[in-house]
């Protein structure tokens, strides 16, 4: 069974991030090919683990995004889609400023910035739900990491 994110992002991306993941998926292809059986096994546990996180993140009421480099939204779960009253369709793919408008980006920037330099950081602006009534919130921003050390996305949580 293909873990739902996989099948999200061929749907819901840009065209160069899906030549990024397409030329990805044939070098796993190529790998996977050569692979003796137990690395075959332990791949198929590192995507029931993703997936097992995925399913976490979904069950935990607090909207929760990955942005990639070019702060492009590359994940959401299912709390964040429900705060936004939009679809995956609608919010993957897109900057901060293209869902947001630039006035939410100039209250991000700075804590992306300083999170894609491996900080953990929190911010506050005032947060429009999909019913329209504004609040302030606080955003978490922080780093994820690949395995070379370097910062791959980052995430943010919205209280």
């Amino acid at each position: 069974m293909m873990p739902p994110t996989t099948e999200r992002v061929a749907l819901n991306t840009a065209g160069r991030v899906n030549e990024e993941i397409s030329q990805r998926a044939l070098e796993h292809v190529a790998t996977t090919a050569a692979a003796s059986p137990q690395r075959m096994e332990a791949r198929l546990n590192e995507l029931a683990w993703e997936w097992d996180i995925e399913r976490l993140v979904d069950a935990i009421h607090v909207p929760i995004a990955r942005w990639d480099r070019d702060t492009r939204l590359v994940f959401c779960n299912v709390p964040y889609l429900e705060w936004s009253g939009r679809s995956e369709l609608q919010l993957l793919g897109r900057t901060v400023e293209q869902l947001y408008g630039a006035e939410a980006w100039s209250a991000a920037k700075d804590a992306f910035a300083a999170a894609f330099g491996g900080e953990i950081v929190f911010y506050e602006r005032l947060l429009t739900h999909r019913s329209g009534e504004p609040r302030w919130g606080r955003v978490q921003v922080f780093p994820e990491f690949d395995r070379s050390g370097e910062v791959a996305a980052v995430y943010t949580v919205a209280f």
